[in-house]
């Protein structure tokens, strides 16, 4: 679909939201990845390792976006524009209720309003997702391949979005591969 509309309307953009929590990524461990964490969520205990599985997942939609703008770029498609990005802290979403059950509820709900107040609005959140889908700029500069992320003032307002430098992981074309084919496999199992 994406080739065919290539041919017929012009430009094609493909943008993959991610976050800048793939930092924290530590690897992608594939016999974890169908698994399920019984209890997983039961305890404070269980923060950091969310937040590491949180960064792998991240970084995944990375390695996703990557893969698919060299391939498509290998196959001569080069008015098709892949990209990932940050959208920024935007507190007003409701992402992240409910993540921590028994120690959650009511005080949980209190520290993530409050940790969310002095981020951005929902609005300013999605103009870097925005300017990669829709901005004249892109096919001019011929931007794909590359993680976006807002720019801030030091008093957290929108100043504008521009390209990042990835880490080295994710950056490790092997290891975008390898997901590409695990992915294909899964799908094919999934089919049987």
């Amino acid at each position: 679909l994406l080739k065919r509309t290539s041919k017929t309307h012009g430009d094609v953009r493909v943008v993959v939201s991610s976050s800048i929590g793939y930092r924290n990524a530590t690897g992608l461990d594939y016999s974890a990845l169908t698994q399920t964490r019984p209890g997983d969520g039961d305890s404070v205990w269980d923060v950091i390792p969310a937040f590491v599985r949180y960064g792998n997942s991240k970084l995944v939609n990375v390695y996703f976006s990557l893969e698919l703008d060299r391939r498509l770029r290998e196959d001569g498609y080069t008015n098709m524009y892949c990209n990932s990005c940050h959208p920024g802290f935007a507190g007003a979403t409701g992402l992240g209720r409910g993540g921590f059950r028994p120690w959650g509820g009511a005080w949980a709900e209190s520290m993530i309003r409050l940790l969310m107040k002095p981020l951005n609005s929902v609005e300013d959140s999605s103009k870097t997702q925005t300017y990669l889908a829709a901005s004249a700029e892109i096919p001019r500069q011929d931007v794909h391949g590359q993680y976006w992320a807002p720019v801030w003032t030091w008093t957290q307002r929108y100043l504008r979005c521009g390209a990042e430098q990835l880490t080295e992981l994710a950056k490790n074309e092997e290891k975008q591969k390898q997901l590409w084919a695990f992915s294909e496999r899964a799908m094919e199992a999934s089919k049987r």
